[in-house]
């Protein structure tokens, strides 16, 4: 096969804009070699990629658009635009450097394509067959098994092996033999057949019947009813025998081949690549996509898959709802410029992601912590209330230091970028430091620690609070008046413990008692300060402090403990609400 003609450019699409599609109002995203869209069921993910399909294969889609399927509402008009680069010296209209071309689609009662040139947007007929040229899109439905490989409708299969012959072919050679084959089948065996129809004939006279070919007979002939098998340990394997994870990867293949048979380069839309796959086979999916040097875009649901990608390079796609419609899709995703605009250490904030789990891209609502423990905790708080996570759509997601010091930042940036709702959950220490500069050095004779009304470097009291009056007001109330400063933090997304996560509940009659009982303390030494100075290492275990609040009820547990346990079913139900 001839190399196409676009060899050496790097073509690709670095922008989508859609806007009064399907459920999507407006939104833009940036495309590079891979996307990911993420997102719970039914929040708009397959129509990104069927806007995409729209544009560089619009015959696929007029069925839908003619229907009202893809109609955002009946007086709206819809836009698909994308931006392509390396187009520069085509046959289509580009600017700049990089060869950037735009068209656009738009849709109301027709089809109605536009280009961008010199300014301003020109109606063109259509450009599709010169984009093709270039660079093709192939969408990749869910479904991926052995019939629609062999389906006769579809003709994956079918079509591959034509491609493949044809491209690897100067000429026909097969067909003359093929029609040899068929002469001699006719001679021997079918001149037999046009004897006897002719002495049935109820007419006299000098005629005779013969068999021929309406079309003569061509190689195409051997392609019917080909099956693609799978050898494996010295057996070949029908495809309808083998594993779901192994028919997928045959029809993603064919199709993946079927692309890249129509240009240099294409981007493929995949829905849902980790079905039927394992997670080591996820991983490696994922892995050879980016060497095969196309552009990917997929839907998913898999944090194993997500736990791969750059956050970047993760589009979120989310359920809200409108004026115009009950239903719609807002899409949210955050620069490729994202770290350095918040002065953030990109490569420490990765160490930390590669070792987690990124189902809070999922979820509703999502609660920030700073270590496992404090999760721990906060999982049986709203376990006992009995609103647990999954039923809340709530993902709690625990940093432990993971990027260092103002390890929150990162978070909440990452979340506010992806515009998903979050709580955060932190001692006093991350706003105000302690009086004395060590925890140890600052305990009263009771064993609390007691804090200096300065603001602790590196947190987010800025960020949250933009007012420096009302900075200065919050400090002050963290030291001398923490109650009130406990509420206002509330109010823009921060649960502050009264001192930290043990303390607080050593200032709790019930839970203080359950820690004496679990250390089996003698009754003359059921101190605060045995607890606080002797043994504050070991109260801040897991179990000490699970064992300390399990079954209690809200009036038993401190205030900072029913404020998590009241607010965050609260918080989570209005994200799930605005879904």
């Amino acid at each position: 096969m001839n190399a196409p003609a676009t060899q050496e450019r790097d073509v690709r699409v670095t922008r989508l804009r859609i806007e009064k599609f399907r459920a999507i109002a407006k939104a833009e995203i940036e495309l590079g070699e891979t996307v990911a869209l993420v997102g719970q069921n039914g929040a708009g993910k397959s129509t990104v990629l069927r806007a995409l399909n729209a544009f560089f294969n619009f015959d696929d889609e007029r069925p839908a658009f003619e229907a009202g399927a893809h109609r955002y509402s009946n007086a709206t008009q819809a836009i698909i635009e994308l931006t392509i680069e390396g187009l520069a010296g085509t046959a289509l209209p580009t600017s700049g450097a990089n060869g950037e071309f735009r068209g656009r689609l738009k849709y109301q009662r027709k089809p109605v394509w536009q280009v961008w040139r010199a300014g301003e947007w020109d109606t063109v007929p259509s450009f599709g067959d010169s984009l093709r040229e270039h660079i093709t899109y192939a969408l990749v439905p869910i479904r991926r098994d052995h019939e629609v490989a062999h389906s006769a409708t579809g003709g994956l299969l079918e079509r591959a092996v034509e491609e493949w012959v044809s491209s690897h072919s100067q000429r026909d050679r097969r067909s003359p033999e093929i029609a040899k084959v068929a002469d001699r089948l006719r001679e021997k065996s079918l001149s037999g057949l046009e004897k006897q129809l002719r002495s049935i004939a109820p007419l006299d006279g000098p005629f005779s019947f013969e068999l021929s070919y309406a079309v003569p007979p061509d190689y195409r002939l051997l392609l019917q009813n080909l099956a693609l098998a799978v050898r494996e340990g010295g057996q070949a394997i029908p495809l309808s025998d083998s594993g779901s994870g192994t028919q997928s990867m045959a029809v993603f293949a064919l199709y993946a081949y079927l692309a890249e048979l129509q240009s240099k380069k294409y981007l493929l839309g995949l829905e849902e690549p980790e079905q039927n796959l394992h997670p080591q086979a996820q991983q490696q999916l994922m892995r050879n996509l980016s060497r095969l040097g196309l552009q990917v875009i997929f839907t998913t649901h898999s944090p194993t898959i997500v736990d791969m990608l750059d956050h970047e390079h993760v589009v979120l796609c989310k359920r809200t709802s409108s004026n115009r419609r009950d239903l719609e899709v807002e899409l949210s995703q955050i620069s490729r410029t994202f770290f350095a605009d918040h002065g953030l250490d990109r490569e420490r904030y990765y160490k930390f992601h590669r070792r987690r789990n990124s189902e809070f891209l999922f979820a509703d609502f999502v609660v920030v912590t700073e270590s496992p423990i404090d999760a721990a905790v906060i999982e049986r708080l709203l376990e006992d209330a009995g609103t647990p996570t999954d039923q809340l759509g709530v993902s709690i997601v625990s940093l432990d230091g993971g990027v260092g010091k103002g390890s929150v930042d990162y978070m909440f940036q990452l979340l506010r970028g992806l515009q998903i709702n979050a709580a955060y959950v932190v001692d006093r220490d991350y706003f105000v430091p302690y009086k004395n500069g060590s925890r140890d050095a600052s305990l009263d004779s009771r064993g609390f620690p007691q804090y200096d009304a300065r603001l602790q470097p590196g947190c987010l009291l800025a960020t949250v609070i933009p007012s420096q009056s009302a900075r200065t007001r919050l400090i002050d109330d963290l030291v001398r008046r923490p109650s009130d400063a406990l509420k206002s933090l509330s109010e823009v997304g921060f649960f502050c413990f009264m001192w930290a996560l043990e303390v607080d509940l050593v200032n709790a009659a019930t839970p203080r008692s359950r820690m004496f009982d679990h250390f089996q303390i003698p009754e003359d030494k059921r101190t605060t300060s045995e607890l606080l100075k002797n043994r504050g290492k070991v109260i801040k275990k897991q179990e000490v402090l699970i064992s300390a609040i399990s079954g209690l009820s809200a009036n038993a547990l401190p205030n900072s403990y029913k404020a998590l346990r009241r607010e965050i079913p609260k918080l989570a139900a209005g994200s799930r609400g605005r879904a």
